[in-house]
């Protein structure tokens, strides 16, 4: 019996039939769908897959397996690939401490790439404290002031970052919480000598400066507590119940709005503390109190400054749970948030001003580092991201 050697110069065509078994590993089908692929179209071949939408004939290739933010790369024109874009409350560039009771305008940036101390980059329009930040994807905002205030400025996060007036809050006030949507900013209750203002959600447009608006109430009237976003809700939780005739006492209620219609916000469950001042960060699934000051035991731990970080989900109503501890005991510093990291940069505890910067991740929050300083301690400082 004759046999012929198959080479690549004398195979014109074979028919399919003729193919049994498994192909090598190193061939993979292709995904086929009339639609492109989805950040959260999570393949089990990983990293390599292809996918072929056959209605308009485009091929892409997995080129960032993370799930639910994964980047198709677009190997057909070359054009229009499908990359995760993180929502404006977590960055991947740099954070950002602004302001606080050095008595300074400053506005600070430290990597999230490289770990390290911040440098000086700017200025707000006036030097305060217990500002209210918001971060869009291309400035950040800060509004009112523990003088109670009604300035609302902004600065680039790209060139100049020396901030300009843009506009005013309904009320004063200061030590408000802040949320950010894509589209508007929010500073929730706050501190101030009119009781109303102290209830309100101002609402801040990043398209077009100008006044805040209000639209809608917080569940009981507080200020120092701490801001959380998800894609599609703000939360406040924590802070000082303030009452008109005086008897002020700390919570620890967290309240969600919604930022698709606006309107009052509702309880929706509890921190793991009745704390106040305690800064907060967002991952894509929980917020985070991360420290503050402990005012009663009644929940548990310790009266004073903490270094407790918990966290609540996003997804689902409930209580927070306590999932960490910080190197230090400390309150009211700056809460920022990359994708993978929730950060805090300065605080005060017992006497004690703090510049450190002190990182977290948010898959395992035990793993807890300090990463750097801030140029000078500071206090009642305030965070932004991009």
């Amino acid at each position: 019996m004759s046999v012929t050697k198959i080479t690549d110069s004398n195979i014109e065509s074979i028919d399919a039939s003729k193919l049994t078994g498994a192909l090598p590993a190193n061939m993979s089908d292709i995904t086929k769908s009339a639609v492109d692929p989805a950040i959260d179209t999570n393949p089990v071949g990983g990293v390599g897959t292809v996918f072929l939408n056959t209605t308009s004939g485009e091929m892409f290739s997995l080129t960032d397996a993370t799930t639910d933010q994964n980047t198709w790369t677009n190997t057909g024109s070359g054009a229009g690939d499908v990359v995760y874009i993180p929502p404006v409350y977590q960055g991947t560039q740099y954070g950002y401490s602004v302001a606080g009771t050095a008595n300074t305008s400053a506005v600070e940036r430290f990597s999230f790439t490289t770990d390290g101390n911040s440098t000086y980059v700017g200025d707000i329009v006036t030097a305060r404290a217990a500002l209210t930040g918001n971060s869009s994807y291309t400035h950040g905002y800060d509004s009112g002031s523990s003088s109670i205030s009604t300035v609302i400025d902004k600065f680039s996060f790209y060139g100049n970052h020396t901030a300009s007036l843009v506009g005013s809050l309904n009320l004063p006030k200061g030590y408000a919480a802040g949320q950010s949507s894509s589209t508007n900013g929010y500073a929730s209750g706050g501190q101030s000598a009119t009781p109303l203002s102290m209830l309100t959600i101002d609402k801040i447009s990043f398209f077009t400066d100008g006044d805040s608006t209000n639209i809608g109430n917080l569940t009981v009237n507080r200020g120092h507590g701490g801001g959380c976003s998800s894609t599609t809700h703000g939360y406040t939780s924590c802070g000082l119940e303030i009452f008109p005739a005086g008897g002020n006492t700390a919570t620890s209620y967290i309240d969600k709005f919604s930022f698709s219609s606006d309107g009052s916000a509702t309880t929706v469950g509890n921190a793991s503390r009745i704390k106040t001042d305690n800064p907060s960060c967002s991952s894509s699934s929980h917020g985070y109190n991360v420290s503050g000051y402990n005012q009663y035991s009644a929940l548990g731990g310790t009266s004073g400054p903490t270094n407790e970080i918990d966290k609540y989900s996003f997804s689902s109503d409930g209580n927070a749970t306590i999932v960490g501890t910080l190197s230090y005991i400390r309150y009211g510093g700056a809460g920022c948030s990359s994708v993978v990291y929730g950060y805090l940069a300065g605080g005060y505890a017992n006497g004690t001003y703090y510049s450190t910067i002190t990182k977290f991740n948010f898959s395992s929050e035990s793993s807890i580092v300090d990463i750097g300083d801030l140029t000078a301690t500071m206090f009642f400082n305030e965070g932004h991201q991009v």
